[in-house]
């Protein structure tokens, strides 16, 4: 099936998804790096507003806990630079979206409580 997929076709799917994570993660009060609309926006959502010198890892302990929770969740991310990144791609969907949305959300509750 992804065969049949052409690249716009598949660009504009990854952009709705990065669209969707951005206004959830924004509703959450989560930073999100370069968050603004233009043609810089791409497949890739940074969760983060610094940029680090680090690879693998952040300085910044709230990130760092969000990252181990999505991992805990099952959900695949990685730290570049200080900042989390996920990406979406033709084979994810709205509620792959959604369950980061709501493993985010549960995080946050949980680090306010």
């Amino acid at each position: 099936m992804i065969n049949q997929l052409t690249t716009d076709v598949i660009e504009q799917h990854a952009l709705k998804l990065t669209e969707r994570m951005i206004g959830g993660l924004q509703r959450l009060g989560l930073p999100v790096f370069a968050s603004e609309p233009g043609p810089h926006r791409a497949h890739m959502v940074a969760i983060g507003d610094a940029l680090g010198n680090q690879h693998d890892s952040t300085d910044n302990p709230a990130m760092q806990s969000l990252y181990e929770s999505l991992a805990v969740n099952g959900i695949r991310t990685t730290i570049r630079r200080g900042i989390i990144r996920v990406s979406c791609h033709a084979y994810n969907n709205e509620a792959d979206v959604d369950r980061l949305l709501d493993a985010a959300g549960q995080w946050k509750t949980a680090a306010a409580a």
